[in-house]
């Protein structure tokens, strides 16, 4: 088939296991210290499955992708086994790639009880 893009049909494939149960969201340091839903696991993967489908901006996905820290904490608790990093690093590939909003991109998320 003509026009396929292999790294959106994984996103797809691997986003679309979720049941978006919210096993792995207490163990997301991001959500911790930004409690919005959209910065827990389960809103950054339900976010690359609306991009996967057209049907979310590069600009949310970018922002979902980005701030997340890639550490795997959310990895063992999810019943689907879905691997939230890997899937987080190809919906970055997919926004750049997409060239729309490539040049903007955010600063990866670092843990908020830091402060200067």
């Amino acid at each position: 088939m003509q026009g396929r893009n292999p790294l959106m049909d994984y996103i797809n494939l691997e986003a679309g296991k979720c049941s978006y149960c919210g096993f792995c969201e207490h163990a997301c340091p991001t959500l911790r210290d930004a409690p919005l839903r959209i910065y827990g696991p389960r809103g950054r993967v339900y976010l690359a499955y609306l991009f996967s489908l057209g049907e979310a901006g590069a600009s949310a996905a970018r922002e979902a992708a980005f701030t997340c820290l890639l550490c795997g904490a959310c990895v063992p608790h999810c019943p689907a086994g879905i691997d939230v990093p890997r899937l987080m690093r190809a919906l970055r590939s997919a926004v750049t790639r997409s060239g729309k909003g490539a040049s903007q991109h955010l600063k990866p998320a670092r843990h908020a009880s830091r402060q200067a």
